[in-house]
């Protein structure tokens, strides 16, 4: 593998951190995947971690924009991008604070970008569904059993093709996998349980999974904690599901749903510990599970179609210094799997010897090609790396 760049080497002077570029191999023009610019676009003068970063067009203009939620008792921040990548920071209302773990849609159908948010602190937690007044001031609203349980986890979708965002939600409770549909009236009222043999949940998201025009949930589901199933319940139509077991004996998965091989079903993405492998769907129900990457070093993955030729690739984010360096942090690197369009893989390093971070892949720039934002945690930068062919 190519190392192309070298990021962010660190010299402390007075107390501040001075950044090196380095070009540890200069000759790229036999490859095409390249950073050759990166654009600062907001440096904090103290401790604020926003390192929750979520790509999306959020007022409705075309344009890519960046949402940074932190822990603790810091609002949401808006970046609103003009579609040239320059980016104009707007900070949102009191009722946004401490929360961390979003998902964002248009849910009551108004016209405006709503949330709805999860914090778990140390003795604490809540579960909100936000909704924007219009005027990008957000209203905190309490979810229908969230007082009693913690979710694990939440997926936002149009679950019964009503139009209005429901939600699929894991309960550390005795509901265990359950739907609250949106009523017309822009409120969530009730909790629907989905399978009653659904004994502890990981995580969950929802996708058409076989193509019949209803919102399918892909769940794991406990074994014996951290070994998990995973589910797919399938939809029969009007909320009714049927339990169908995708892959078993899979330590801890984080997944995604994507149409991996471009056959037109969806397939299932999984990263158990340092593996990542994806179960191809035949579309009638039989998982496939073929091998994509592995590591001796932890990893962060992120799907996104890089050179928005129709097919997935992933970005990885590995620790590869299991050493702190001197400032305390771990280094780690940016790679590419990058898919040819017949599930052949190939992997290129992009960024190497990055303090720890955050990123977000998008196309902030509007030219068809998936950038890079990064937050570093080490000097509170936010920056994106932007992708040239």
């Amino acid at each position: 593998m190519k190392r192309i760049f070298n990021l962010f080497r660190w010299i402390l002077v007075g107390g501040s951190c001075v950044y090196l570029l380095l070009a540890c191999n200069p000759d790229v023009s036999e490859d095409p995947v390249r950073f050759p610019l990166n654009h600062l676009v907001s440096q904090e003068g103290g401790y604020i971690p926003y390192s929750n970063l979520c790509s999306l067009d959020f007022n409705g203009d075309g344009y890519v924009d960046l949402m940074a939620s932190a822990w603790g008792d810091y609002p949401l921040l808006w970046y609103e991008n003009d579609g040239t990548g320059r980016f104009t920071k707007h900070v949102f209302n009191d009722a946004t604070k401490s929360s961390t773990v979003n998902h964002y849609a248009d849910a009551d159908c108004d016209g405006d970008t709503d949330f709805t948010g999860l914090f778990i602190g140390i003795t604490t937690f809540s579960f909100n569904y936000y909704q924007n007044n219009g005027s990008n001031s957000f209203t905190a609203k309490t979810l229908p059993g969230s007082a009693t349980y913690i979710p694990t986890d939440f997926s936002v979708c149009d679950i019964n093709a009503d139009g209005y965002s429901d939600i699929v939600r894991i309960d550390a409770g005795a509901d265990g996998l359950v739907w609250l549909p949106m009523e017309m009236d822009g409120e969530y009222h009730y909790v629907n349980t989905i399978g009653s043999d659904f004994t502890g949940g990981h995580r969950v998201c929802t996708a058409d999974l076989d193509a019949d025009g209803n919102m399918d949930i892909i769940a794991s589901e406990y074994e014996t904690d951290p070994i998990c199933t995973i589910t797919w319940w399938e939809q029969s139509g009007s909320g009714s599901f049927s339990r169908n077991n995708a892959a078993t004996g899979i330590a801890s998965p984080q997944f995604w749903t994507e149409n991996v091989d471009g056959d037109g079903d969806i397939d299932i993405v999984v990263q158990s510990g340092s593996d990542l492998f994806w179960l191809d769907f035949d579309g009638e129900g039989v998982f496939t599970q073929t091998a994509l990457f592995s590591s001796s070093d932890s990893f962060r993955t992120y799907p996104a179609d890089y050179e928005g030729d129709g097919d997935i690739d992933f970005f990885l984010y590995l620790d590869t210094d299991v050493d702190a360096d001197a400032n305390g942090y771990t280094e780690h690197d940016l790679v590419l799997l990058e898919n040819d369009g017949s599930t052949n893989f190939s992997e290129t390093v992009l960024l190497t010897d990055m303090e720890r971070s955050t990123i977000c892949p998008g196309d902030f720039n509007t030219d068809g090609n998936q950038d890079v934002f990064v937050f570093c945690n080490l000097d509170y930068s936010l920056r994106w790396y932007q992708f040239r062919d």
